[in-house]
C-alpha cells in the first residue's frame, strides 16, 4: 500500500503542528497515551473511522499511570468493527486479567510460557560484590578489562542514575544519563548523541528498557530490576537483530536470592562472571 499518511503524537513536540497534521488527514496515528487522549478530547483526532487499536508494550500501558488514559482512549473508539491488538514480550497474569475486561470475549490469545521466551545469542553473567558501595569499582574494572564500544547501564532510580553518571564523567568516561523527569526534546537529543557514538555509556532508568532501537554489545544491570518482567526488556537491548550480546548483573550478597528467582522465572542460567571468557566476546 502506497501513499500512507502517518502522524506521530508525542508529548514535548509541537501541539499545533500535530493538530494541523491530523486535520490534513491520516491513515495511521502512532503516539503516547497522554497526547493521543488530549487530541481526542479536544476533537482534533476523530475516532469514528478507526478500524484497529494497537497497544505495544501492553503490560506497561495497562499499568502505572497509563491504565486510566488507555481506558479513556478506548471509550472514544467505535464499538463495532474494531480490532484490538495487544503486544508485549511479557504479560503478568494481573495484566492479562485487566486486558480481558475490554477485549472481546472470543479474542484470540497467543501466549508463550516464560521458559519459551528467546534469550538466544545473549550471554548472562553476575559480578558478585561484597556490598552496594563496591558496584562502582566493579564498573571501572569492567571498562579497564574489556574492549567495550558502547554500553547501556540500568539503575533503578533517577537519583541513582544521575549520581552514577556524574561519578563516571568525573573518571573521564564519556557518559550520558536518561531518566523520567527530562523533557521529551532533551531525551531525544541524548539518544541521538548515543546513537551517533558521541557517548560511549548511557546510564538510564527503566525508561529505556522498551522501544529503544539501537544495538549495544553490553548491558549492565547496576541494580537488578524490581520486577522479573523488566529483566527481559532490559537485557534485550543487546543481542538484537541477530547479533550476540552480553548482560552483566552487578550483584551484592543481598541480591543473590532475587537473582535466583529471576533465573527460575525465565528458566535460564546466569553464570558467575568469567573475565577471560567474556574478553573473547569483545
Amino acid at each position: 500500500m502506497k501513499n500512507i499518511r502517518t502522524v506521530s503524537l508525542i508529548g514535548g513536540a509541537s501541539f499545533g503542528q500535530q493538530k494541523k497534521a491530523l486535520q490534513e488527514g491520516a491513515h495511521l496515528v502512532c503516539g503516547t497515551p497522554g497526547r493521543v487522549l488530549a487530541m481526542m478530547e479536544q476533537g482534533f483526532l476523530q475516532a469514528d473511522g478507526v478500524k484497529m487499536f494497537v497497544l505495544d508494550e501492553a503490560d506497561e500501558m495497562l499499568q502505572k499511570g497509563f491504565k486510566d488514559q488507555v481506558r479513556d482512549i478506548a471509550s472514544f473508539l467505535p464499538p463495532e468493527e474494531l480490532q484490538i491488538c495487544l503486544f508485549s514480550a511479557t504479560l503478568p497474569p494481573e495484566v492479562v486479567k485487566l486486558a480481558d475486561s475490554f477485549m472481546a470475549k472470543d479474542a484470540t490469545k497467543i501466549l508463550m510460557k516464560t521458559e519459551e521466551l528467546s534469550l538466544e545469542g545473549l550471554k548472562q553473567f553476575f559480578f558478585l560484590v561484597d556490598n552496594e558501595r563496591w558496584k562502582f569499582d566493579a564498573i571501572l574494572h569492567l571498562y579497564e578489562s574489556l574492549s567495550i564500544s558502547q554500553c547501556v547501564v540500568f539503575v533503578n532510580t533517577k537519583d541513582g542514575a544521575n549520581r552514577l553518571a556524574q561519578h563516571m564523567n568525573e573518571c573521564n568516561f564519556t557518559c550520558s544519563v536518561l531518566e523520567g523527569s527530562m523533557e521529551q526534546k532533551e531525551r531525544k537529543a541524548i539518544l541521538d548523541e548515543f546513537r551517533s557514538g558521541a557517548s560511549r555509556v548511557l546510564v538510564t532508568t527503566d525508561l529505556l528498557a522498551r522501544g529503544f532501537d539501537a544495538t549495544v554489545s553490553l548491558v549492565i544491570n547496576y541494580d537488578l530490576p524490581q520486577s522479573k518482567e523488566t529483566y527481559l526488556h532490559r537485557i534485550g537491548r543487546s543481542a538484537r537483530f541477530g547479533r550476540k550480546g552480553v548482560a552483566i548483573n552487578l550483584v551484592s550478597h543481598d541480591d543473590l536470592k532475587w537473582m535466583q528467582e529471576i533465573e527460575a522465572f525465565y528458566a535460564t542460567k546466569i553464570s558467575e562472571y568469567d573475565e577471560e571468557f567474556v574478553k573473547q566476546m569483545f
